[in-house]
């Protein structure tokens, strides 16, 4: 019994550490950026937004690919996990939802925005995980194609340039990669020019 407390402290400090990490990593990027005036905004899981229109893409890239189904009952409340669709149907109210929830993709993603440029930049809870869906994403392999890794690849944190905003790909760069020594962006105001699905906090923790 000693030895199984022992075991699960070790699991979960591990868990801690790793989870700490990530949170650092983007904690860290959202320094960087704010330091040359952009903004963070969260994607929060309702899909309205042309910038986050990639997050989408891969979502439902993945979401074809898995194949494994689930089903856990409890009471009267049946949870069936298809891929990243998960629907819950309750017994007593006969009323069925489905949802793609973010907490389940492994991943999340950042719009940065200065009010002239904005960058996404993709977390994912492991830089395997991130080499994984790449390998998997044809969305994320043309975005990525004839770009070096070592330029869109920060641990755990994936920058996508927007193909208008490609002149300024080696700054944004610099900046995700906490290189830059110096003023890359002119400070503006926070706006974009269309709606934004935030959440109404623009500095999230991890």
């Amino acid at each position: 019994m000693r030895n199984l407390k022992k075991l699960l402290a070790v699991l979960v400090l591990v868990m801690l550490a790793g989870t700490l990490t990530a949170c650092s990593e983007i904690n860290k990027v959202t320094g960087y950026f704010e330091q040359q005036g952009f903004v963070r905004y969260q994607y929060n899981g309702v899909g309205d937004s042309l910038l986050f229109a990639l997050h989408d893409h891969v979502v439902s890239e993945l979401e074809a690919l898995t194949t494994t189904m689930e089903t856990t009952t409890s009471d009267q409340t049946t949870t069936t996990e298809s891929g990243y669709l998960i629907t819950t149907t309750t017994a007593e109210a006969e009323t069925t939802t489905s949802v793609i929830t973010t907490e389940g993709l492994g991943f999340t993603s950042y719009v940065f925005s200065n009010g002239v440029y904005a960058v996404i930049v993709m977390e994912f809870q492991s830089p395997e995980y991130l080499n994984d869906v790449i390998s998997k994403s044809e969305t994320l392999q043309e975005r990525l194609d004839g770009l070096d890794p070592a330029d869109y690849i920060n641990e755990n944190l994936l920058l996508i340039v927007l193909s208008n905003y490609m002149d300024r790909y080696d700054d944004f760069v610099e900046v995700f990669q906490g290189m830059a020594d110096h003023t890359l962006f002119t400070t503006t105001t926070a706006t974009t020019t269309e709606a934004v699905t935030t959440d109404t906090s623009t500095t999230v923790t991890g």
